[in-house]
């Protein structure tokens, strides 16, 4: 009588298990950045004739929102003239990042980068460029030509100045507008108290080169950059001395 066949056990079949989305990673020289998905703009704040800055034009242009963007500590820093860096994780890719540099040196031609332009006037600049639908139709919508780069006037040489000393005015300025955007201000919007809390910091941080910031340094470069339309205080008829 021969032994009964042994029946053989069905395979498990394990479920496969979830996978989880990854953050977009990019590197180079061995460093990995973790990008950040690119955020859009809402177009209702940014009407054409509102003041902007270069490098928020180039965001526009390519549909990013400037708010989303984080400035490197230091990014205004890279000497007179200079535009602004930031940080690669804000863009969503390599490839936006380049783009978006290379849009800003192409205003730089045009503007200075601390300027404040209507953004209808920088649309036009890169009106040759893709762009979102909302940031062509902005082209033209500002009458006014495009201020041409221009250093901000400085104090003039006498009364105890120095030439050496009239030529620190822009890399004070350059310096109070990052600070400005370090602490999320809006330059031509500074609120009640930002102009003491933006003084402590360039005191306490750039009394060294290239800025030699004292307090009487830091009071001549923030009334050259308010004279310059490049940052004012909220309701600034009403805060007298700011």
């Amino acid at each position: 009588m021969s032994a009964p066949k042994k029946t053989e056990a069905p395979p498990v079949v394990h479920a496969p298990k979830e996978i989880k989305p990854v953050p977009q990673l990019s590197g180079r020289s061995g460093v990995i950045v973790r990008r950040k998905p690119a955020t859009a703009p809402d177009w209702a704040f940014w009407p054409a004739v509102r003041p902007v800055a270069p490098w928020q034009a180039a965001a526009l242009s390519l549909g990013l929102d400037p708010d989303s963007l984080d400035m490197l500590s230091g990014g205004w820093m890279g000497g007179p003239g200079a535009p602004p860096s930031f940080k690669p994780e804000s863009f969503s890719d390599a490839e936006i990042e380049v783009a978006h540099g290379k849009r800003l040196a192409l205003i730089g031609s045009f503007v200075s980068h601390s300027a404040r332009v209507p953004l209808g006037e920088l649309a036009g600049v890169l009106s040759a460029l893709p762009s979102p639908p909302e940031f062509v139709a902005l082209v033209g919508m500002v009458p006014a030509p495009v201020v041409l780069a221009a250093p901000v006037e400085t104090e003039k040489v006498g009364a105890g100045r120095t030439a050496k000393e009239t030529g620190r005015t822009e890399p004070r300025i350059a310096a109070i507008i990052e600070t400005v955007h370090a602490f999320k201000y809006e330059p031509l919007a500074i609120p009640w108290g930002g102009k003491a809390m933006i003084e402590r910091e360039c005191l306490a941080k750039m009394r060294g080169k290239p800025w030699f910031f004292t307090e009487a340094a830091f009071k001549r470069a923030w009334q050259a950059a308010r004279d310059g339309k490049l940052i004012d205080v909220e309701s600034c008829e009403i805060y007298k001395g700011q």
